[in-house]
Formats: structure tokens, sequence, C-alpha cells
């Protein structure tokens, strides 16, 4: 219960002097903006990471486009913006948006929320973001929207993704209880 309470009143003291909204929980998921240089947010527990990944999967199938942030079509980032956006969060509605957010996550630690970031194509700068579903011995499962639409791939079996792999970023933490 002290850690609960410490990691709420971080957070409220980080929100105050930001000046900006920050992510909490509750009966009513207030509209979250995420500060460009934010650290961590605290979820309740893997639970609700399921509840957002349980939903992003239910969009499976659903056309790319590009710019878009519907189910009418998605880009990567219109994807989460979307998807995270059903759960009151606010995200970044452009992929280059998440290098500079929370924490770096390094290459073989990536856990269930974290998102993975990858170079564009012919441009420089992160062109692509995914979001971590699931990590197992030679794979770690992206939920994404790419060319063939919203998809679960193994990044780790894709050398497509493998080459343009430039990092990792974890916006969201269990707090410990």
């Amino acid at each position: 219960m002290q850690r609960y309470l410490f990691w709420v009143c971080a957070l409220l003291c980080f929100h105050s002097l930001q000046g900006q909204e920050v992510p909490l929980w509750g009966g009513v998921r207030d509209s979250i903006v995420l500060p460009a240089d934010s650290s961590l947010v605290l979820i309740p527990n893997d639970a609700y990471i399921d509840e957002i990944v349980a939903f992003g999967k239910s969009l499976l199938g659903r056309p790319y486009r590009s710019g878009g942030k519907t189910p009418a079509g998605f880009d990567c980032s219109g994807f989460l913006y979307y998807t995270f956006g059903n759960f009151g969060y606010k995200m970044p509605s452009h992929s280059g948006d998440y290098a500079h957010r929370g924490a770096a996550v390094s290459y073989g630690q990536w856990e269930k929320g974290d998102f993975l970031l990858f170079s564009g194509r012919g441009r420089r700068g992160i062109g692509h973001v995914a979001l971590v579903i699931a990590v197992e011995p030679g794979a770690v499962w992206m939920l994404h929207s790419g060319s063939p639409g919203v998809v679960v791939q193994n990044f780790l079996a894709m050398p497509y993704y493998t080459r343009r792999y430039v990092g990792a970023r974890r916006l969201f933490m269990t707090p410990y209880l």
C-alpha cells in the first residue's frame, strides 16, 4: 500500500510540475495527454493491458490507410491512438513521437505493453510503431497496422522489421503492491 501511495503522490507531483494531464485509472478513465518528456505511467495491473490488447485484437483485419485513425483504415500510430483512446489514453498520433516518451527498453528486454520503434522506408527517423502483446522464447508478438492492415506478427521472424528495428519504449508499468 505504501508503494501505491508513493507512486500516486509522485504522479500528482509530476502532474503539477508539468501542467499537463497525467494518466490515472479509476471508475472513470480520464482523457490523458502524455507530456513529451514524460516518464512511466502507472497502470493498475497486467489485466488492464490485456483489456487494451483484446480491444486491439478485435480490430484485426481492418485495412491500412495512411494517416488513418478510425476502423475504416489505420496507419500504425493511428491504430494505437484509436486503441488506447478507447480506454481514455490520448496517445501520440505520429510514430516518431513515441521515440521520446517513457523509458528506453534494452534489446531483448521487451515486455507486454512496450512499444517497438522502426525506421521508415527510405527516410530517417521513426517511421513505424507497434505494440508488444506477448514475449516468448524466440518470439516477440507485435500488434500493429502495416501494409496488410491490422495484424499480429512475430517481429523477430521478420527480416523486414528486424533490419529496421530502432528501439523500444516503455510508457506503462505495473506498480508492485
